[in-house]
């Protein structure tokens, strides 16, 4: 295994500190701000100060808006969590009574200031879960058609300020056809921060960022492919195209301390995005890597890809060049090569956690794993 572009660590007496005044619980590893970092606080790409409240109405005074709380009727509840998201500030789904199914993909437009959380091991589950594969002689027209619409809630048009944390989706299974994407956002959502969730066996993707939107997180989510999905698997998709042009400067994402596993391809790839990836740990056996596409900036810090595990895509590489794809202190297979073309950098303060044991922690800690997902910060 090798370490690439080595650069400056938090020291181990100021990790001791820092774990020390954090205040860490056995909910939560000593590594998780549990509160929103990166892009998600960000104005824009140049910075400045987003104040990421959710569904809250006053947070730094614990005042909170309109909740609602949803426990599972053992039938299809997609509608009834499509209108309580719409109609109330913070939806709790209480997974006390069981799994949340739905039978297909609930469409926001211009949906504001949400938060929604899960509690007592809340599992939002595709009714297609388990079923054939798409392209199985045993699937009808009627069949693969629904199928199509297999995901979860795609926000639109100007969506944002929203909090998604501690659910499990369980998906229908990976197969190489035109399903929904698990939880997209597109057509200009903005401050979107996703974290302790898990995303296992989606159809296509697991999260799509597309046509202009902008400035999110993905903190201490796991990406999971089962024995169950059938093999091809696509994992996070920013941007749609290699002419979305207009896409340029938007798409600022970090995905913090996250948790790969199996996953064949996506884990990330982007267009135009600038992209940090921040203390990842991927075990991939059979990836084909990281993905940089079309004028994407990556920055690849602190992350742990273990043996056999690809760290870099260069799958048409020559045809549409990223801008720049640097791995700063990563630790890979050495018979795998990155690409380090220029250099990248974030307009945020963070800071970039050892790898020793750093796949332990987010193996132990990632996905719905919060007692309190609606307390925020320490």
């Amino acid at each position: 295994m090798k370490n690439c572009a080595p650069s400056s660590f938090v020291s181990a007496a100021l990790l001791a500190l820092l774990l020390s005044v954090s205040g860490c619980s056995g909910a939560l590893s000593c590594d998780d701000l549990n509160a929103p970092m990166g892009f998600a606080l960000c104005e824009n790409i140049n910075g400045g100060h987003y104040d990421l409240s959710g569904g809250a109405k006053c947070p730094e005074k614990g005042v909170e808006g309109r909740k609602t709380v949803l426990r599972s009727n053992g039938g299809d509840m997609r509608d009834e969590i499509a209108a309580a998201i719409r109609e109330y500030d913070i939806v709790v789904l209480d997974g006390s009574k069981g799994p949340f199914v739905c039978s297909s993909t609930a469409v926001f437009e211009g949906l504001r200031n949400k938060t929604i959380v899960g509690t007592n091991g809340a599992v939002l589950r595709s009714a297609f879960q388990g079923s054939l594969l798409m392209w199985d002689e045993g699937f009808t027209d009627e069949q693969r058609e629904s199928y199509l619409g297999s995901g979860f809630w795609h926000f639109r048009s100007g969506s944002g300020n929203i909090i998604i944390r501690n659910i499990y989706f369980d998906g229908p299974g990976a197969f190489r056809g035109k399903a929904d994407t698990m939880v997209s956002f597109r057509f200009g959502c903005d401050h979107v921060w996703i974290d302790h969730c898990t995303f296992e066996d989606f159809a296509c993707r697991a999260l799509g960022f597309t046509k202009g939107s902008d400035c999110s997180t993905v903190s201490w989510c796991t990406f999971r492919i089962t024995e169950q999905s059938g093999g091809h698997s696509l994992g996070v998709l920013i941007a749609s195209g290699d002419d979305n042009y207009e896409d340029e400067d938007l798409l600022n994402i970090t995905f913090d301390h996250c948790l790969w596993q199996n996953v064949w391809s996506r884990i990330p790839m982007a267009r135009f995005a600038t992209v940090h990836v921040l203390n990842n740990y991927f075990d991939c056996q059979n990836t084909v890597g990281i993905n940089p596409r079309t004028n994407s900036e990556f920055l690849v810090e602190g992350c742990v890809f273990t043996p056999g595990t690809k760290p870099y895509c260069a799958y048409r590489t020559n045809e549409f060049p990223c801008k720049a794809c640097e791995f700063r202190d990563c630790v890979y297979d050495d018979s795998f090569e990155v690409l380090q073309k220029g250099s990248v950098s974030v307009p945020y303060e963070y800071t970039v956690m050892p790898t020793d044991g750093l796949g332990a922690r987010i193996e132990s800690f990632a996905g719905p794993t919060l007692r309190r997902p609606l307390k925020i910060g320490r």
